[in-house]
């Protein structure tokens, strides 16, 4: 049975699929387009698809619920700020919860999700859920959700850019920065996706459009190209003394001698040579840039490889 969603106010309603845009929704959700792309998730370049209350040109808010994976098999979470503030995330269940273990999912690229059994659902079931949330924008019976619990993060605000064109705030909203960062690099194919960097937000920009103004003007970095399965991993820092520095990371135990002789290529002609110990794969990065956003350095142990030959080693 398909949800048959019949609000009687026309809330605009907002809608990301795929984390690829947004798009808002000024008449009834119950359009055709919104069940087919639910149905359209598939777990590699389609597999997530969020809705939460306001207008297109708004961020995702804290109030919203994400479907994630495919349509044999997706996650639904929601979140929602409480009385003191705090924002909360819940897995939503089947109402028979039993003691099953965790099924991995595919949920976009390389990215992958484990959840148990009692927490999957279907197309058909994720579209019933969406149509109750969009009736009154609340969460359901408490006993058919599951708190996810929160997990500390930066204190700074940290923006990513796609391709070098595409900015967004990096939060975790719908996942924790760690997930985020392995869904995002994961999602790196080295064709329609090869390139990802984070940087801090300066102090006082707090809309898309003041990402988009500084994007270009960011000299300290960590960055990366290639695909989920190669991928280089560098950083740019602005010392003390105002000179900038700009380095090839490499992974714990790599020797930092020796002429590079790795090729990590994108796109069907752009490629850069490392050294083998200086190509990560998206799990591998991941580390890397969560241990950037806490510190604004790699992770103790990784090589820095200045791009002018000089090397160092974080011991």
């Amino acid at each position: 049975m398909v949800a048959r969603w019949d609000t009687r106010e026309r809330v605009p309603v907002s809608f990301s699929f795929d984390e690829s845009g947004w798009t808002s929704l000024f008449s009834r959700p119950d359009e055709p387009t919104t069940e087919r792309l639910v149905r359209l998730l598939d777990g590699d370049s389609r597999a997530s698809f969020a809705l939460w209350a306001g207008e297109f040109d708004e961020p995702m808010g804290a109030a919203f619920i994400q479907l994630e994976g495919s349509a044999d098999a997706m996650t639904v979470v929601y979140g929602e700020v409480d009385e003191s503030g705090a924002r909360r995330r819940f897995a939503r269940a089947h109402d028979a919860v039993g003691d099953d273990p965790p099924v991995v999912i595919a949920a976009g690229g390389a990215y992958t999700v484990g959840a148990p059994r009692s927490q999957l659902f279907t197309a058909d079931e994720a579209i019933e859920i969406l149509g109750d949330y969009l009736m009154r924008f609340q969460l359901p019976d408490p006993a058919q959700l599951r708190e996810v619990e929160p997990v500390p993060g930066p204190t700074r605000t940290f923006a990513k850019t796609v391709n070098d064109t595409s900015s967004a705030f990096l939060t975790d909203l719908s996942r924790s920065y760690l997930d985020q960062l392995r869904h995002d690099l994961g999602r790196m194919r080295g064709v329609d996706q090869f390139a990802y960097c984070v940087w801090a937000v300066p102090p006082r920009v707090r809309t898309w459009r003041g990402l988009y103004r500084k994007q270009g003007s960011i000299t300290d970095y960590l960055q990366s190209a290639g695909s989920a399965s190669a991928m280089t991993v560098e950083l740019r820092a602005t010392q003390d003394d105002g000179s900038v520095d700009h380095w090839v990371v490499g992974k714990p135990g790599g020797s930092p001698s020796g002429a590079p002789d790795a090729r990590v290529r994108w796109r069907d002609d752009l490629e850069e040579v490392v050294r083998p110990h200086e190509v990560f794969t998206s799990e591998e990065a991941a580390r890397v840039y969560f241990s950037y956003l806490m510190t604004l350095r790699p992770p103790e142990g990784c090589t820095l490889r200045r791009l002018d030959g000089l090397s160092t080693s974080r011991t």
